[in-house]
């Protein structure tokens, strides 16, 4: 569905000093600066010709300027975001993921094509390594080491592997998630779910419940230290109770995934 709003602005000369030309902005008239939008809060900084959104929040106030200042607007899928002008400046609502094509032009014939894209935020954990403690004062050192190498081979994603979550909620609770156990083996899709939780010794950590659409489910704390300007991100779980039979005098096995993080924060954050 495509909406059209006719909008009026007078434009100081000082704001339109702040105004440069993008290649791919049509003018009709050469007497009038190129159309953009500039952020409300920053009169130097453009737009540019793609805005990336979460679903959740609406835009920073925007300026139009530019062209002859009597503007047409036109939003190519108003299922994906709504135009919303107060009369002084230009926010974009989000409706719903997906892409739509906002159209600015005036009467002179200036023109200014703005892609809308609204995504989730995902984050990406990559496994930098993998390590395990085994705790077992009656067990045998070779015993200890040898179990300590089966349960290391047993973490489900190695070096390289890789888990992206993409949040679908405004709390960031939950959502899709996938997992590759190397970087050379196939996806596996599921869904999470993301808690807060304070440890005993009083630092926050996240309890992990993923499942995966095969019916497996992995549970961990993901922990996230920041301490001397030096951050620590890390996967732990504890699976003393999937070695016991076969170890009954293991005490304790945990593992570690040692993980470095990037993320695709949309423009609004």
């Amino acid at each position: 569905m495509r909406t059209r709003i006719k909008l009026t602005k007078l434009i100081g000369a000082s704001l339109l000093c702040a105004c440069f030309s993008l290649g791919t902005i049509s003018c009709g008239d050469d007497d009038y600066p190129a159309i953009e939008l500039i952020y409300a809060d920053n009169h130097t900084q453009a737009v540019g010709n793609t805005l990336t959104i979460a679903p959740f929040t609406d835009t920073q106030a925007l300026y139009i300027i530019g062209g002859d200042g009597s503007y047409v607007i036109s939003n190519s899928n108003e299922e994906v975001a709504l135009v919303i002008y107060n009369g002084e400046t230009v926010q974009f609502k989000p409706l719903k993921t997906g892409d739509t094509d906002i159209t600015i032009t005036d009467h002179s014939g200036n023109s200014y094509i703005l892609r809308l894209q609204v995504r989730y935020e995902s984050i990406t954990y990559t496994v930098t390594s993998v390590s395990a403690e085994v705790e077992g004062d009656k067990m045998q050192v070779g015993e200890q080491r040898a179990l300590k190498e089966i349960i290391i081979n047993d973490i489900p994603v190695q070096k390289d592997g890789s888990y992206t979550l993409q949040y679908t909620n405004d709390t960031y609770t939950q959502g899709s998630i996938t997992i590759r156990s190397s970087a050379s083996t196939l996806q596996r899709q599921g869904i999470f779910y993301r808690t807060e939780k304070e440890s005993a010794a009083g630092f926050h950590y996240y309890s992990l419940n993923i499942t995966l659409t095969t019916g497996e489910n992995l549970i961990y704390s993901l922990v996230e230290k920041e301490e001397n300007g030096t951050s620590e991100i890390y996967l732990t779980a504890d699976v003393t109770a999937d070695y016991k039979g076969s170890y009954p005098l293991l005490e304790k096995a945990v593992t570690y995934q040692y993980l470095e993080k990037t993320s695709s924060i949309p423009a609004t954050e």
